[in-house]
């Protein structure tokens, strides 16, 4: 018991020597993480709908395979568990499927950085902009375009209504 609290306690002083080292790289890291906090949650943001749209194109892929096979049972949930065997198969392609996602982000990043970077530049010079709110929603809606039309080739055909909103909403 006595060197369980010697150990805790040599912890703890081992711990507060070193919260002051390296105390400005620390500052600067920290002040750059809040600096870009907001770009930082809405790059997840995009990579999770990216991701997701990958994941509805996996499923509209297997419900392919499943048709190539005749299979019986078209469920979403059937499809879902035919992603490996669609994989298998060569419906999904591995290297194919993460270059276009890596290459939405990148695109995404790089359509998203100049609005961004526009928009504080008016907000400095005293004007108010929304080129980056723009971007981002027309993206946000693309990709919610491509994962409805991606479950609506997997057979859920109670999103058909829904397409034609969402391309409404784009102005299409």
């Amino acid at each position: 018991m006595i060197f369980m609290i010697a150990d805790i306690f040599n912890g703890a002083e081992k711990t507060a020597t070193s919260i002051t080292t390296g105390w400005l790289e620390k500052l600067l890291i920290s002040g750059t993480l809040i600096a870009v906090e907001k770009h930082c949650v809405i790059f997840v943001l995009f990579a999770v709908v990216v991701f997701i749209d990958l994941t509805a194109k996996w499923i509209a892929l297997a419900r392919k395979d499943l048709d190539n096979h005749q299979a019986v049972d078209k469920s979403l949930w059937a499809c879902v568990k035919d992603i490996p065997t669609a994989h298998r198969n060569g419906l999904i392609n591995s290297y194919a499927m993460k270059t276009q996602f890596l290459g939405k982000v990148i695109v995404y990043m790089i359509i998203t950085f100049p609005a961004i970077c526009i928009d504080t530049a008016i907000r400095i010079s005293g004007g108010h902009t929304e080129f980056g709110i723009m971007v981002i929603a027309y993206l946000c809606l693309t990709e919610l375009l491509s994962i409805v039309e991606n479950l609506n080739d997997a057979g859920v055909s109670a999103l058909s209504g829904l397409i034609a909103m969402i391309k409404g909403k784009r102005g299409e």
